[in-house]
């Protein structure tokens, strides 16, 4: 049975073809610097950084219905054209796949060192080093698409970012043969606000 790579650039042609929470600012960095992430060992926003990317993965498979959220944490689009604009109120969290594979029964557990992803929030890198954002290898129980038994790679949760504008862009790859580059512009309103 073929792989399907989440570079996640794959991803869209298999759908359209067929701890607590760490500190909340960075070491000497102001707070007006949007907040980087929490660390994936951590119960960030009430789930582990591996049940997150199960729960983004299961967003994926019911079709990214818009403004679904958990609590307080929202789910980035990854299907689409680049750059995605995203609106959302203050005091969302973000979750981030960077690099997964989706691997079918049969198929092999790739290496962490397989998995590469830059991520930067306002040009600020968050998610370093890529080892400490690692998940998997998951089973998923039942399969996903119907036809993925796990996955595995690299993701991350961004923590809520200031009132305002800004910017996600993403670089990853899974071994040398595919890559992702994505960005999204995030507007954060108040309710009933609208983006200036």
């Amino acid at each position: 049975m073929k792989k399907i790579n989440l570079a996640l650039i794959v991803l869209c042609t298999l759908l359209f073809s067929v701890q607590s929470q760490a500190g909340m600012t960075l070491g000497g960095m102001e707070q007006s610097i949007p907040n980087p992430d929490a660390q994936p060992n951590s119960k960030a926003f009430g789930k582990s950084l591996d049940e997150w990317v199960k729960a983004h993965l299961r967003w994926l498979e019911a079709g990214q219905e818009p403004d679904v959220r958990v609590k307080n944490v929202a789910f980035l689009p990854i299907m689409g054209e680049s750059p995605f604009d995203v609106e959302m109120e203050p005091g969302t969290a973000l979750v981030l796949p960077i690099a997964l594979w989706l691997g079918f029964e049969g198929d092999p557990v790739l290496d962490p060192s397989d998995f590469y992803g830059e991520v930067l929030v306002d040009g600020q890198p968050v998610a370093e080093p890529n080892e400490d954002y690692y998940v998997g290898p998951t089973i998923v129980d039942p399969p996903l698409f119907d036809v993925v038994i796990f996955y595995q790679g690299l993701a991350v949760v961004i923590k809520p970012l200031t009132p305002g504008s800004h910017t996600i862009h993403l670089i990853s790859s899974i071994g040398d043969d595919d890559s992702f580059n994505n960005t999204w512009n995030i507007h954060v309103t108040p309710p009933g606000k609208k983006v200036q």
